[in-house]
């Protein structure tokens, strides 16, 4: 797990804090998978909420385009990333994104998240091979 806030120890699981926005981020990544291709991304980064809604959505939303873009790199082919996305304008331009290099994109609405809430996942699964 890589978090840029500290998290409480959990036997058998790998912990670093580290700022995903830092320019060597995915040296660090492949680094500690020794240069090999992961399985699964799961993101669930987001902003602090401002209150406004647009703006969180749009801020969240390239943080989510980031982690996109870093799949490409790291994930195996036909892995799976999981990712938090904010409801909004540039909801459609993400999912076409993420269309361009997976081959299976799903919405989903955790039930834990409030029903008011713009919190959302996409599911996307079968990177496609360059």
């Amino acid at each position: 797990s890589i978090d840029i806030l500290d998290m409480d120890k959990i036997d058998n699981i790998f912990f670093y804090k580290k700022d995903f926005n830092e320019v060597d981020f995915l040296d660090f990544v492949n680094n500690f998978f020794d240069q090999n291709k992961v399985d699964i991304v799961l993101s669930d980064m987001a902003v602090n909420t401002t209150g406004n809604k647009d703006l969180d959505a749009i801020k969240t939303n390239s943080i989510a385009l980031d982690v996109i873009n870093l799949s490409k790199v790291i994930l195996k082919p036909k892995s799976t990333l999981l990712v938090k996305i904010f409801s909004g304008k540039d909801e459609d331009i993400l999912i076409k994104n993420a269309k361009d290099f997976f081959k299976s994109i799903e919405r989903i609405k955790p039930d834990s998240s409030r029903k008011e809430s713009r919190e959302m996942y996409l599911l996307c699964r079968n990177l496609k091979t360059v």
